[in-house]
């Protein structure tokens, strides 16, 4: 009985010392999606999009994460082909080491190439997210997410979507 109950405490400690990303702990992280679909309302066209964004942040507290994150997306539609840049800073908390919500801001750059002519502009755009933390190893965690993103300046829109990602985090005590 007393080895069941010393057995019991060091695993129950140990699944509390995973419970938490220690302060001094850095992330780095990259998303990504490939999608293609098809739309048929004016004789059809295709499009294909693809999306990188990385992001690096420090655990300012235990469970809290500030960082900057980069992003590129492109979409090309026939002869239309739409690009964009962000850059852009966020904030991520850990409930238990493992569920996460979060937020943050970018500035974002987007070019419209219609072949004969181009358009440039810029808007802010803000997000908030939540997901969970699905670790691999204490190190390497695989990151769904639900993401919403409110644009405003030149365009205003609204998005809702889902993510996945890739997350290192790095010096994790």
């Amino acid at each position: 009985m007393k080895n069941i109950l010393v057995i019991t405490l060091i695993a129950c400690g140990t699944l509390v010392s995973f419970a938490q990303i220690p302060k001094g702990t850095i992330l780095a992280g990259a998303s990504s999606n490939l999608g293609f679909s098809s739309y048929k309302p004016d004789g059809g066209t295709s499009s294909t999009s693809f999306n990188i964004d990385v992001k690096g942040g420090y655990f300012i507290i235990n469970n809290l994460v500030a960082g900057l994150n980069l992003g590129l997306d492109r979409t090309d539609a026939g002869t239309t082909t739409v690009t964009q840049t962000n850059f852009g800073l966020f904030a991520r908390y850990y409930i238990m080491g493992k569920i996460f919500v979060g937020g943050g801001f970018d500035a974002v750059n987007r070019n419209t190439d219609f072949g004969a002519t181009t358009t440039k502009f810029s808007y802010i755009q803000g997000n908030v997210h939540a997901g969970y933390a699905l670790f691999l190893t204490p190190n390497i965690a695989v990151e769904p997410a639900l993401n919403i993103n409110i644009q405003a300046g030149d365009v205003d829109a609204f998005g809702v979507g889902l993510g996945a990602g890739f997350t290192l985090f790095l010096n994790r005590k």
